[in-house]
């Protein structure tokens, strides 16, 4: 059993109070008064607008993680799971109604964001069940969405337009008898986007997929296999239309 499923185990025991559940989800297993200055900073510098919210943010918020570069800039009604397991480099900057969620990763692992990195509004990254490492200044459009059943990989200098997927996995579905959502998950292995990457509004990368270093996948588009290094691809599933810099080559 991973850490996720011991962590909905344990949500799921009626014999646990809410606020017990609710800490769960929050801290873990942290010491109280972790728990205490979890919600005393997240309640009064969380939703605080203006600069005055980031500069507390900014001072306080720190204190938080696993550990946190200079120059870092936390936006607005950031939601945080178990940041002690996150780490954070230098210049990073969040812009409101993140999630980072690192509930579902082991204390050895987490969710690592290298320098320079730009996180947009309402963009979710979620360890759900592996690691998750973001390279140096990855650029995030609104709306995406990062959950590891495996490790997750995102190289430097890459680009996320709005309303990416990247990640997942798949349910078992043999059995007839039980409902699928009865029947666990699987990781059909890691997730790597590699460095210099770009994918168009609303592309999804799936479960085991590597994109080699420097593709660039359509809007709308599907990646569920491997696509090689300078790859143009797009549609449903994803396939190649050409490979960039192989007509100067020829």
């Amino acid at each position: 059993m991973n850490q996720d499923e011991k962590l909905q185990s344990r949500l799921l025991d009626r014999r646990r109070s809410a606020f017990r559940k609710y800490r769960e989800l929050t801290t873990g297993d942290r010491p109280f008064l972790h728990f205490l200055r979890f919600e005393f900073l997240t309640f009064f510098f969380g939703p605080l607008p203006g600069a005055a919210g980031w500069l507390l943010r900014k001072l306080f918020y720190p204190c938080l993680f696993k550990s946190v570069g200079r120059g870092v800039v936390f936006g607005r009604n950031i939601t945080l799971r178990h940041p002690h397991k996150i780490t954070i480099g230098d210049n990073v900057v969040f812009d409101e109604n993140c999630l980072l969620d690192a509930k579902g990763c082991d204390e050895g692992s987490g969710i690592e964001i290298g320098d320079g990195v730009m996180v947009s509004r309402n963009t979710s990254i979620i360890g759900k069940y592996g690691s998750i490492v973001i390279g140096d200044r990855a650029n995030i459009g609104t709306n995406c969405l990062f959950g590891s059943m495996g490790r997750l990989t995102v190289g430097r200098n890459t680009i996320f337009a709005a309303n990416c997927y990247v990640g997942g996995g798949m349910y078992r579905m043999e059995r007839t008898d039980i409902p699928v959502v009865l029947q666990g998950s699987y990781t059909r292995g890691p997730l790597t986007v590699g460095d210099g990457c770009w994918l168009g509004a609303g592309a999804v990368v799936l479960d085991g997929v590597t994109l080699g270093r420097d593709v660039i996948l359509g809007a709308g588009a599907v990646a569920c296999k491997n696509l090689p290094d300078f790859a143009v691809a797009a549609g449903v599933p994803a396939r190649v239309l050409r490979i960039r810099g192989s007509e100067g080559r020829q």
